[in-house]
């Protein structure tokens, strides 16, 4: 029991540095795939077929970006239920979502 009560701070910790540092990620790709794509639709001597590529990249990128969210929040998700278990893992949801609304418009 004391080992479930040391660790939640720590889980709880590790779960918004991870928040933090994928928003902080996401908008830095964001905006550059914006000032990229703005580049290249200015350039007039750039092939349409590299536009393409270019824009194919960066759905490839935006589609990875996201599982790769959707699989560390299932870890954490995890964690959750082994230390608090089911119920009190629906709690702290429900908690989450009430507190932090941008989470659902940043994933």
């Amino acid at each position: 029991m004391m080992e479930k009560q040391l660790m939640q701070p720590i889980v709880g910790a590790h779960k918004v540095a991870f928040q933090t540092w994928f928003q902080s990620v996401s908008a830095m790709q964001d905006q550059t795939m914006k000032v990229m794509d703005n580049l290249w639709s200015q350039v007039p001597i750039v092939p349409e077929k590299n536009r393409k590529m270019f824009t194919e990249w960066t759905d490839t990128l935006q589609k990875g970006r996201a599982e790769m969210k959707k699989v560390i929040d299932q870890g954490f998700d995890t964690w959750e239920q082994v230390l608090f278990g089911p119920e009190k893992t629906q709690d702290t949801k429900a908690e989450g979502t009430k507190s932090s609304p941008s989470k659902a418009a940043s994933a």
